[in-house]
């Protein structure tokens, strides 16, 4: 199998949509990564017609999306409804990933607190990320159960959960400041 490529429109700040998942097409991309769109930060309460435009924008330029990236820190303040938002983008625009960040951490003992809250925030996000990704027919294990099932963790992660409170088994794959995904 080759390897394939993807590109993110981080790297088109002043171009719209459609003219960077256009570039993209032609110089040979695979797949785009959602960052950018026309040139503003994703809003995760994006209009339902926008998010059909969007999607029918990047069906135009026979690209799929490899990731829809946010700026969600999942230690922050109630990152809970910005999360589901993502996810409901992700599933929009079939996207197998919502890229996340860890965020800062306080000095102990405050720190497993912090830890504790990120992790009731995957867990609440778990039912509607395993709707989501079941909702798609094309994910690269061929069952998307693989993506949220338990003992999905990847090995070596930077954050996978289990510092956090959350079982080393009921991690979830899909949605990490690493490279998880279905």
């Amino acid at each position: 199998m080759s390897s394939r490529i993807a590109f993110s429109t981080l790297a088109f700040p002043d171009a719209t949509l459609a003219a960077a998942v256009s570039a993209g097409r032609r110089w040979g991309y695979s797949g785009v990564e959602l960052r950018l769109i026309d040139g503003e930060l994703i809003d995760p309460a994006m209009p339902a017609e926008r998010r059909a435009q969007v999607r029918r924008t990047l069906a135009a330029a026979g690209l799929p999306v490899v990731a829809v990236d946010s700026s969600i820190r999942l230690t922050g303040d109630d990152p809970g409804l910005d999360l589901r938002r993502f996810l409901q983008l992700a599933s929009d625009w079939d996207a197998p990933l919502v890229r996340v960040f860890g965020g800062d951490l306080d000095p102990p003992p405050a720190r497993q607190d912090r830890l504790r809250a990120a992790a009731r925030v995957l867990e609440q996000a778990v039912p509607l990320a395993a709707r989501s990704c079941s909702a798609r027919a094309r994910c690269r294990s061929g069952t998307c159960s693989d993506c949220w099932r338990p003992g999905a963790t990847r090995t070596g992660s930077r954050w996978n959960g289990s510092s956090a409170g959350i079982p080393r088994s009921r991690s979830p794959r899909w949605l990490s400041p690493s490279t998880w995904s279905c």
